[in-house]
């Protein structure tokens, strides 16, 4: 079972060395693994807790969850830009790649292909696409939301 931190290094991970500008993007980064690789009840530990906000899905633990990898030098920030730190990469391929079943292994790696090469506004467009109920108080009026038909108003 992976816990929150290993899913935020996880999907920082997939990002192929690029950072994620803002605590916003990095939630969504989250919330398609989750939503997407982690089907089981038995996948996680605990799940985020994510609900609909004025700028998509939030979740209230996301800024714990960076503060922590931040301290333990996983997660390198500058200013509101995170990015997976060597220590994090090192962690992920020594511990959490063994740890998680064949099916979830194979699940992360579907993501870093679909989701890799997307820009955080791609990853961001599509958490919208696929959890259009976490949209529907988003203020991003002809936005993301708009563009791709995640906001009911």
């Amino acid at each position: 079972m992976l816990n929150k931190a290993e899913l935020v290094l996880l999907a920082l991970g997939a990002c192929n060395g690029r950072h994620v500008t803002g605590i916003t993007r990095l939630t969504k980064m989250v919330l398609l693994p989750e939503g997407e690789a982690l089907t089981s009840r038995g996948d996680m530990k605990e799940r985020f807790r994510f609900a609909p906000d004025k700028f998509g899905p939030l979740t209230a633990g996301m800024h714990g969850q960076a503060g922590f990898l931040g301290s333990v030098g996983m997660l390198a920030k500058d200013g509101k830009r995170f990015q997976i730190a060597d220590k994090g990469r090192r962690f992920l391929g020594a511990r959490t790649h063994r740890r998680a079943p064949p099916r979830i292994a194979r699940g992360i790696t579907g993501l870093k292909k679909k989701y890799g090469r997307l820009e955080p506004d791609g990853i961001l467009a599509r958490a919208y696409a696929a959890y259009p109920d976490y949209a529907i108080r988003s203020e991003m009026r002809g936005g993301v939301a708009t563009a791709v038909g995640g906001g009911r108003r």
